[in-house]
């Protein structure tokens, strides 16, 4: 297999030999398990997932469209220093939420010049995220039926890029007696607004489960990793064709019947109302509605979108 490297597999539960690639898409709502792949480009064996991470993201930036703000979100193998760097010649409606790693190091902004000789310095104290000083901000929100305890460190950034400066927040879930519930806190890093309420900080990060559900789709239902054997440009193009079917599922949801087997859709109400919005797997079953060979409207709830 050539230019093979290390990648993670679920199924093993170790790295294997295999190909990794740097996906980058768009989370299509809340609460549901649709994402639109934008670029998929391979990681060679001579760059990193953050470089190849980088160039996308300055073509994402480049691009007008949509017109609202973006937030990147990123997992903790992401924040190196030619992706930081890209990170922070982003436009202004372009905004970075970083995981990171429990052993990363940040730095606060520089004291003031004291007026001595030699050169003015560039970092303050050191944030060492395995044993933090107090939080210049804390508070207590409420997600997904327990409590969570949002602590918030202001103004501060990379020692290899000075000039991306953010909030670090650190997310830990609470138990009823308010200890926490996992050994290791979540650390995020955001580049955006220090206006916005951590609680959202905490929401867009684990809109990422939404990723985790996409790719598992992609391997069980669409074979994402049947063909990463032998030449590499088969392997490519393998990749892109699944690319491309999941695209076409996206695009037929609207046509897909949200109720019971196309076999059996009708106009029948199900017993506890609506039928829940349809999903990759249910448009997957639905291709008729996608060519047209049965007439939209047979089904009672039909998805829109906005």
């Amino acid at each position: 297999m050539p230019d093979r490297s290390k990648a993670s597999s679920a199924a093993h539960d170790k790295a294997v030999p295999g190909h990794r690639f740097s996906w980058l898409g768009r989370v299509i709502a809340s609460g549901q398990s649709w994402f639109a792949p934008r670029e998929v480009v391979r990681v060679p064996t001579t760059s990193r997932p953050g470089e190849v991470g980088a160039e996308q993201v300055q073509r994402l930036a480049a691009d007008p469209t949509p017109a609202q703000p973006k937030v990147i979100v990123v997992d903790s193998h992401f924040p190196v220093p030619p992706f930081l760097r890209a990170s922070s010649a982003l436009a202004p409606g372009v905004a970075l939420l970083a995981r990171l790693a429990s052993n990363r190091v940040l730095d606060a902004a520089p004291r003031p010049p004291t007026g001595k000789p030699g050169r003015p310095r560039k970092h303050g104290a050191k944030l060492a995220l395995r044993q933090p000083g107090p939080p210049d901000r804390q508070e207590t929100a409420r997600r997904f039926g327990q409590d969570v305890r949002i602590s918030a460190w202001v103004s501060y950034h990379f020692l290899a890029v000075p000039n991306l400066v953010g909030l670090v927040v650190r997310v830990e879930f609470l138990r009823a007696d308010g200890s926490p519930r996992y050994k290791r806190p979540l650390w995020l890093f955001w580049s955006g607004p220090s206006a916005i309420a951590r609680a959202a900080l905490v929401r867009m990060d684990l809109l990422r489960f939404t990723i985790e559900h996409f790719f598992r789709f992609l391997s069980q239902r669409l074979g994402l990793l049947a063909a990463h054997r032998g030449d590499l440009g088969p392997i490519e193009t393998w990749v892109a064709v699944v690319v491309l079917a999941d695209w076409q599922l996206l695009l037929a949801r609207d046509w897909a019947c949200s109720g019971p087997a196309p076999s059996t859709c009708s106009n029948r109400v199900p017993r506890h109302g609506s039928y829940p919005p349809i999903t990759p797997t249910r448009s997957r079953y639905t291709p008729e509605y996608a060519f047209g060979s049965l007439p939209i409207g047979q089904c009672h709830d039909r998805v829109e979108t906005t």
